[in-house]
This record gives C-alpha cells, sequence and structure tokens, in this order.
C-alpha cells in the first residue's frame, strides 16, 4: 500500500504504520527526527534510518530526489547517509549512532587514583572558564542536594559574571513564577502553589528548598527548563497526534533521537516493568522531546544572559554527557559543558567530568499523614479519605474514612499540594490541628506528626461512617 501525503497532512500515527519517505531534509517531520542538513541543496541526498515509532519500519530523508538514484538505493542498508552528483554516488557514510542493537563489552576492573581526589572548590577553580556545568542527582537522595549546592556556591564565589540555576522540575510556563519568587514578589508557598511543584513534580521540597532559598537571598536568576508536563503524557500514552495547535508550538524545532546510548539506556527502565502499558517507541519519543526542550530553553536563557555562568540540576540520566541534555546543547552550540555526576559506578570520559562520592546524610522529610485519598479531579475537588494506615498519626488522631480534609494549620486544604505544603511546614514531631468534615458535622482533629511503619499489610480499608436511624414503617433499627 502505497500513501502520498503533503508535510501538513500528514500525522506520527501515519509514520507508525508505515515506511516513510519525506521528501525535504527542512520538513517538519524530518526535523522532528533528525537535524541532518544536506551538504548541497543541488545534491541529490538521502539518510536512511530506523524508524523511532516503529523500530521494524524504516524512515527515509530526501533531499532532491531523481528516480535513478532511488533505484540505487536498494543496495544499501539502514542508518546510511548517501550523497549522489549527476547520478554518481559521491558518498556513502554510516551512522556512527543508530537505532539498533549495541554489544555492550565488559572491560574488566576499573582503577581510580587516589592522589587526584577533589574537593568541589578544587573541581570548581578548574572549570570555571567552562560556561555551564550539569550536576545530576537521584532525585531523593538528600546527600546529591547537598553537593548541588556546594557546586552552585563555589561556581557563586568564583564567577566574575554571576550565576543562574536551570531546573529539571519546573515547567517553562512557569518560568514568570520564578521570576516574582527570586524578586520578592511572592512567597515560597505561592511559588510552590503556582508552579503545581507537588503535583507535577511531586518529590519532597526539603530536598530542593536549600538550593531555591539560596537563589531567592542572592537574587539569582531560576530557569524553568522543562516542557508542559500535559505535552509529554499525551506523547508517552501514544496521543501525539491529539496535541492542540498551541502545544504543537512547544514542541523542539528540530531533534535528533539516533543515539544508540540513550536508547539501551532508557530500554533498561522501560523494561524493569513486567507488562508496560503503553509502547517503548512513544516512551523514547517523549524523553527525547524532555531533553531537547530543556536543551533549547538553556540556550534560549544563554542567549540573554549577560554571560553567567549557568548550574543546571537534573536528574543522572538527563545528565549524561553521551545522551541527555549536555549532548544535545553541545550539538546545538558546540560548546563542552562540564558534567559532574554523583555515586554512579562505572561511568566514562564521554559520560562525565567528575564524578562525586557522597556521604550518605538524612535529610529533613515531610511528614505524612498515612491516608490515601480518593481521586481529585474536576467532579471531586474536595480531599476525602479512602483509607487509613493502622498505627499512622492518622489512624492515631481519629481520623476515619470519608472524612474531607478542608483546613490544617493555618492553610485551607483545597487541593493535594496545598495538605503537603501545610505538613512541610509544620515538621516531624509537631502537633498540626486539621479541621474535618465528617457527614454534617465539622470537628477538629489534634495530629501528632511522627514518623510510623507503613507497609501494605497494615493499610486499612474502612467502611464509610455509618449512622444508625428509625425507620418510619417498622420501627426497625437500620443502617444508613
Amino acid at each position: 500500500i502505497t500513501v502520498e501525503k503533503t508535510h501538513k497532512e500528514v500525522t506520527f500515527n501515519d509514520i507508525k504504520e508505515y515506511n516513510t519517505i519525506i521528501v525535504g531534509y527542512d520538513s517538519f517531520i524530518g526535523r522532528f527526527f533528525t537535524d541532518k542538513k544536506p551538504s548541497n541543496i543541488n545534491n541529490s541526498e538521502y539518510f536512511i534510518f530506523n524508524n523511532p515509532l516503529d523500530l521494524s519500519k524504516f524512515i527515509l530523508l530526501v533531499n532532491n530526489p531523481k528516480e535513478v538514484n532511488l533505484e540505487k538505493l536498494k543496495d544499501n542498508s539502514l542508518n546510511q547517509e548517501i550523497i549522489f552528483k549527476d547520478s554518481r554516488i559521491t558518498s556513502r557514510r554510516t551512522s556512527n549512532t543508530v537505532l539498533g542493537i549495541e554489544a555492550f563489552k565488559q572491560q574488566g576492573p576499573v582503577g581510580i587514583k587516589t592522589t587526584s581526589v577533589l574537593t568541589i572548590d578544587n573541581i570548581i577553580k578548574n572549570v570555571i572558564n567552562n560556561k555551564v556545568f550539569f550536576v545530576g542527582e537521584e532525585h531523593t537522595n538528600y546527600s546529591h542536594h547537598l553537593n548541588q549546592l556546594s557546586v552552585i556556591r563555589s561556581v557563586h564565589k568564583n564567577s566574575k559574571q554571576g550565576i543562574a540555576i536551570g531546573l529539571e522540575m519546573i515547567q517553562q510556563q512557569y518560568q514568570p513564577i520564578l521570576d516574582d519568587f527570586i524578586q520578592g514578589r511572592i512567597s515560597e508557598k505561592e511559588m510552590l502553589e503556582k508552579t503545581e511543584y507537588y503535583i507535577r513534580w511531586g518529590f519532597d521540597y526539603n530536598l530542593y528548598a536549600p538550593i531555591f532559598r539560596y537563589a531567592r537571598d542572592n537574587k539569582i536568576d531560576l530557569i524553568a527548563l522543562n516542557i508542559d508536563r500535559n505535552i509529554t503524557n499525551k506523547v508517552f500514552t501514544g496521543n501525539i497526534d491529539n496535541l492542540t495547535d498551541n502545544e504543537k508550538q512547544t514542541l523542539p524545532y528540530s531533534m535528533n533521537v539516533i543515539n544508540n546510548t540513550y536508547k539501551g539506556y532508557l530500554e533498561s527502565i522501560f523494561f524493569m516493568h513486567d507488562k508496560p502499558k503503553f509502547r517503548f517507541e512513544d516512551f523514547f519519543l517523549a524523553q527525547n522531546i524532555w531533553d531537547e526542550i530543556m536543551a533549547q530553553n538553556l540556550i534560549k536563557y544563554m542567549n540573554n544572559s549577560n554571560n553567567k555562568k549557568i548550574i543546571v540540576i537534573a536528574g543522572g540520566g538527563h545528565s549524561n554527557k553521551s545522551s541527555g541534555i549536555p549532548f544535545r546543547y553541545k550539538r546545538l552550540t558546540g560548546d563542552n559543558p562540564i558534567v559532574i555526576l554523583q555515586d554512579e559506578l562505572l561511568v566514562n570520559s564521554d559520560e562525565a567530568d567528575y564524578i562525586l562520592v557522597s556521604e550518605n546524610i538524612k535529610g529533613l522529610k515531610t511528614p505524612t499523614l498515612g491516608i490515601s485519598l480518593y481521586p481529585y479531579d474536576d467532579t471531586n475537588k474536595q480531599l476525602k479519605i479512602k483509607s487509613i494506615v493502622k498505627g499512622s498519626p492518622a489512624d492515631k488522631s481519629g481520623l476515619k474514612v470519608d472524612d474531607i480534609i478542608i483546613k490544617c494549620g493555618y492553610h485551607n486544604i483545597n487541593n493535594v499540594g496545598d495538605l503537603r505544603y501545610s505538613l512541610f511546614e509544620k515538621g516531624y514531631n509537631n502537633i498540626i490541628d486539621c479541621v474535618i468534615k465528617r457527614g454534617v458535622s465539622t470537628i477538629t482533629k489534634s495530629i501528632t506528626l511522627t514518623e510510623y511503619d507503613i507497609n501494605a499489610s497494615n493499610i486499612v480499608v474502612d467502611q464509610p461512617t455509618k449512622q444508625v436511624v428509625k425507620d418510619k414503617n417498622n420501627d426497625q433499627k437500620a443502617q444508613k
């Protein structure tokens, strides 16, 4: 079956279903998968590669196609770039970063010369002339965030041009909110609420609070690097064609998804689940969009930053030099950033410049009540308790299933973010008063915020609160 469509008519679903020939290196679909450009617009050039949306199919990217040249392509394989001039092949090159299968070789033990161990200050003094520094993290590791703050402090101290901090955890549409926070126009709580931090990122704010506060106290720009999560969610679930026109405008202008290292890394994550609900190809595309947009937003800020040094804090996978944001940043600018990863065991110079070995520091944590909630959506705009963990603060204070949380501490509770911030503000080993709606009554419960043992066997799902009433017909007791 052959289907012919214009660039405006073709959909991503079409590309999933068919082997695809794209005429024009500068077409939207062509740019979306590879940022290759013809060496000469008059040449007849072809680049054929595995289809990222279905690896069993191919995409052929064509500049200035000629029938005789297309016939000669039969003798060539995938992942080749072929250039014709006057019907004669003048260049044939196989891509060295392809969407294929990579064979990993065991390289044996790796030794580290202990005399070259450096402090963070020494590392930064060695590389302070660089423009951009990536510091990877494991999101829930408190030590990693302390190390990120140490890098930020050191670059700040040693830089004459000033600094800025790039953030994976804040999405680009919230940049004005970060600006207001740094300039003191809104409070920390307002910043978290307006950026939907607890909904869109969700990790304990205690992990990041020292970095946000250092930036605020020193008037250091915070850069919202990430793309709107609603967009990547649509891509991840196979609904990229359902993006609105405005959402499509925020997609990368060009990308290069032909990276085997990145593909292998993402496969190891995706297939950790026995039965993934979605297709790997859609997950792979979403992750590429994620990293590409962060690189492009970083460059956009740099172009208007008066040569400030920029420290980017992001997950270790996003910070890898051979595949993540640094890889894309270098492709787009030619500049070689400094990459610092943390507690990685097998890393070579292609992946990072430095590895930090962290102390295991137990940091502050936000208390939890020990409850689960009914889904919060447009039809259920209230925090209604679905289950309670036995022995938890909620259980000990007498909260019940179907209780609705109205207020905790000083804050009205309109969503999960409000509840989590009130608990963050109060901290462990303190008492928080929560106003609860139970049936037609409103009551106040004093909850002592202590740690508790949480495991599946302790979760108790209670029945809704029962009330005994008189049945008017037979004077029998009935439960309502």
